[in-house]
């Protein structure tokens, strides 16, 4: 079996020459063989198609290196672009929810830090931080259905036994 240092190797290669699938797919099992990778996981944020799926990439990233420059930034990067996709989002969906993490300050970021900057360098040393982006955002449905349903089945259930007990009464009492 493939190292995974050849694999990582290989996958961004293989993104860097346009194939994204064909590199999500050696990125994934890069992530999967060693999840500890911080080069692999910065990579597959690169890779994904979403800005929530981004932000899934970093904060593993970030929970193997809680200072890392380049996760940070595309953090801020990401969060701006749902930010972007929830402002397109028509008002007259009150029940949708974007999740969304706190932008990190400059400070954080060590100066001003661009989120823009794909690397040219080797696959073990630097990972990009802006992937493209084409899909909409990840997008969260605030749902009490069930939590009614329960309620309504309830509300039922007591009217039905005041029902019952109002029989016998009746009946008992003649």
């Amino acid at each position: 079996m493939e190292q995974s240092g050849e694999m990582l190797s290989r996958g961004v290669a293989t993104l860097k020459s346009g194939q994204k699938a064909d590199a999500l797919r050696i990125l994934k099992t890069v992530v999967e063989q060693d999840s500890d990778n911080v080069n692999a996981w910065l990579w597959l944020a690169a890779s994904v198609s979403t800005p929530g799926e981004t932000l899934s990439c970093l904060n593993r990233v970030l929970a193997l290196d809680p200072h890392n420059a380049k996760a940070l930034a595309g953090i801020q990067w990401a969060n701006a672009e749902l930010e972007r996709e929830r402002s397109k989002l028509p008002e007259s969906l009150p029940s949708f929810q974007m999740t969304l993490l706190p932008a990190p300050s400059s400070a954080a970021l060590g100066g001003s830090g661009s989120a823009k900057t794909i690397p040219s360098s080797t696959a073990e040393s630097a990972a990009p931080v802006r992937p493209q982006v084409t899909e909409q955002p990840v997008v969260h449905l605030q749902s009490h259905f069930l939590s009614n349903v329960v309620i309504v089945i309830l509300s039922l259930t007591l009217v039905l036994g005041l029902l019952v007990i109002g029989g016998l009464l009746y009946a008992w009492l003649g």
